[in-house]
């Protein structure tokens, strides 16, 4: 065997290996229209291991996910646009698996008035990188287990 065919192996093994489930890293979609905050938690989230998408509207989130498979969105209510619940539900059409995190610098009482579903997570800004960092993993274990269910 020549050291070019060894070579080729090794890397395809490792690309092979990348591409397995396990060792693929959760591709975050943050869709924020305040560029502070929209770069602030995209630091934090490429800090906690993550591969993050950035957005500052719901028609941007929405070619984004046309492009890149998406396991999590992470996006702000109120954004000029589409309203945020119609591009979740959307991108959940496309991704049924998705975790959705909602985030709001407004006092929001009942998550359902807004039309905030009950699978989708809901933070109120500021939040600490532990609420956000559980709220991922709750949103994707909830949308996890409603995509089983629903099969």
């Amino acid at each position: 065997m020549s050291a070019r065919t060894l070579a080729f192996r090794t890397t395809a093994a490792r690309v092979e290996k990348r591409e397995h489930p396990v060792y693929r890293r959760k591709t975050i979609l943050l869709v924020d229209d305040n560029e502070l905050v929209r770069s602030a938690t995209a630091k934090i989230l490429e800090r906690s291991g993550y591969v993050v998408l950035e957005a500052d509207v719901g028609h941007t989130a929405l070619i984004l996910a046309e492009a890149f498979r998406i396991d999590v969105v992470v996006m702000d209510v109120c954004m000029p646009g589409i309203h945020a619940v119609q591009v979740a539900e959307t991108l959940r059409k496309t991704w049924p698996g998705l975790g959705v995190v909602f985030i709001s610098g407004y006092p929001i009482e009942d998550a359902a008035q807004c039309g905030i579903p009950a699978h989708a997570g809901l933070l109120l800004k500021p939040f600490s990188v532990c609420d956000l960092k559980a709220a991922i993993l709750t949103a994707t274990a909830t949308a996890t287990e409603q995509d089983q269910t629903c099969s």
